[in-house]
């Protein structure tokens, strides 16, 4: 459905609609995040939460709480100024006992897991697939994601650093698969 303004402009009323869904969404991402950092915040455990960035897929801010020593769930939230909005989140496993770091030094992890992922907006043509063929101009993908990669939390400062190696099988608009490695760091507390 398309509505007129002036004869030298045409805005579709799609592309609007799925602008504001977006702004709403990011919103309430945004929203969730905070209530959860506060009320863990103020039950104040051993560093359970950490929150600070992710680099290269996605690049945006990155948050996990750890539930014990041994799992935790992750999430990022990505957007750029051309509209496209990218929210994540996986249960992960964390193994410490494959690396043998000697005590004093902080504790290394081997992490892996099962989560997905959810792209909204215009900018999606820039995601590329295995196969080197990169997405339509649909607004709307989710995928299932698979990531793997290890966590080091520092012994005497209160921050991790990661990378990870995510497959991921996009289920919606159609079925496809692409990968990502990322990087990235987090104050915990």
């Amino acid at each position: 459905m398309k509505c007129f303004f002036r004869k030298s402009s045409l805005i579709s009323f799609t592309r609007v609609q799925s602008v504001s869904m977006l702004h709403s969404f990011g919103l309430l991402a945004f929203v969730t995040l905070f209530v959860a950092v506060s009320h863990k915040a103020a039950a104040a455990q051993d560093r359970d939460v950490g929150i600070g960035i992710v680099l290269a897929g996605p690049t945006g801010i990155s948050f996990q709480q750890n539930f014990d020593e041994f799992s935790a769930v992750q999430g990022a939230i990505a957007y750029n100024f051309g509209g496209f909005l990218l929210v994540q989140g996986d249960y992960i496993l964390k193994n410490s006992k494959i690396f043998n770091i000697e005590p004093g030094y902080g504790k290394l992890y081997l992490t892996y897991g099962g989560g997905a992922r959810l792209e909204i907006g215009e900018g999606r043509e820039n995601v590329v697939f295995v196969d080197n063929h990169k997405a339509g101009n649909e607004e709307f993908a989710i995928a299932a994601r698979v990531p793997v990669g290890v966590q080091y939390y520092f012994q005497k400062a209160p921050f991790d650093v990661f990378a990870e190696f995510a497959p991921m099988l996009y289920l919606v608009p159609g079925t496809d698969f692409s990968a990502e490695v990322a990087l990235g760091g987090r104050f915990n507390f």
